[in-house]
């Protein structure tokens, strides 16, 4: 759905964005995070063909975006930090200014409009102005009119700023119906939290550059698991041990603290913890770990230049 090859994107006299490649599929959901400052709004400008970068290429659902900005705005729907609502007119109206700037057909008019007004939850509030709706409706609005014309592309800027949790949860429960229903999206927010109850995969900016990007950030079943022990003193032995299992992998020790990788079989698991205990080593904890977004964030952050878009970049 998304292609950014060799991004550069320049301020006068301050280089924004350094050189970005990556690729998002479609019918996914990217949390697009990183630092205040970091270009992430630049980046999203960029991709909605608002803003044209000093070079590189951006293409969205096939069509290059700043050759032919006006055809990828009809794939893309755009929602910035900071947008504003005509307060005098009502949803309704709000919409149907929108179907008009976006050039649906008057007699696809109330169609579009009463889809939207259903999908996002907006039936009970359709006539009411918006200088009346709380700000979780009238982040609602900002989305209607955004998606209005059902681009394949939804980008969210800071989408859940200033909404309360019972409205957060809603607003996820929300990206996740419109990947459902064959959207794209591609957000960007501070609340990693919030990210991770909707996220397919995130994309990690610093400094204008991508420090990482996390194709797979559900936890699977499947998958491997990392396990932490803790121990009352530093035990070498127990490392020893845990080298000699083929089933443990990638062991990492930090004093009194033990991390491997293992399958995610709890038969195994208890099996080794019983062992373990059974040869008497000083054990206190012996769990598995939940990697959340933000820890997965904080390692490719600290990690710096594991993955860079060349070998000559380096992360301060």
């Amino acid at each position: 759905m998304i292609k950014v090859n060799n991004l550069v994107f320049e301020y006068p006299g301050k280089r924004v964005l350094h050189n970005l490649s990556f690729s998002i599929s479609a019918q996914r959901i990217c949390a697009l995070v990183g630092p205040n400052g970091a270009g992430k709004t630049t980046l999203l400008r960029c991709i909605a063909a608002l803003d044209r970068p000093f070079s590189g290429r951006i293409d969205v659902a096939g069509i290059d975006v700043h050759q032919s900005p006006r055809l990828s705005h009809k794939n893309i729907g755009y929602l910035a930090d900071f947008f504003g609502l005509y307060e005098r007119l009502t949803v309704v109206q709000s919409l149907k200014y929108m179907t008009n700037a976006y050039g649906i057909a008057p007699s696809q008019q109330k169609e579009a409009i009463n889809w939207v007004i259903e999908r996002l939850g907006l039936t009970e509030h359709k006539h009411k102005k918006a200088e009346q709706l709380s700000r979780g409706l009238r982040q609602r609005l900002g989305i209607a009119k955004a998606m209005i014309h059902k681009p394949e592309l939804l980008i969210l800027d800071e989408p859940a700023s200033g909404l309360d949790p019972e409205a957060r949860h809603d607003l996820s429960e929300l990206m996740v119906e419109l990947k459902n229903a064959g959207m794209t999206l591609l957000v960007s927010s501070h609340i990693l939290a919030e990210l991770e109850e909707y996220s397919d995969e995130m994309l990690i900016i610093r400094d204008g550059k991508i420090v990482d990007h996390q194709q797979q950030i559900q936890s699977s079943d499947k998958d491997d698991v990392m396990v932490q022990i803790t121990t009352l003193t530093r035990s070498n032995d127990i490392y020893q041990y845990l080298s000699r299992q083929q089933k443990c992998t990638q062991i990492e020790v930090n004093d009194q603290t033990i991390h491997f990788c293992t399958p995610a079989d709890d038969h195994y698991l208890h099996e080794l913890m019983v062992t373990l205990l059974n040869m008497k080593f000083p054990i206190v904890e012996f769990f598995k770990v939940q990697h959340t977004m933000q820890h997965n964030y904080l390692q490719s952050v600290k990690r710096g230049d594991k993955w860079t878009q060349n070998s000559n970049v380096t992360y301060g």
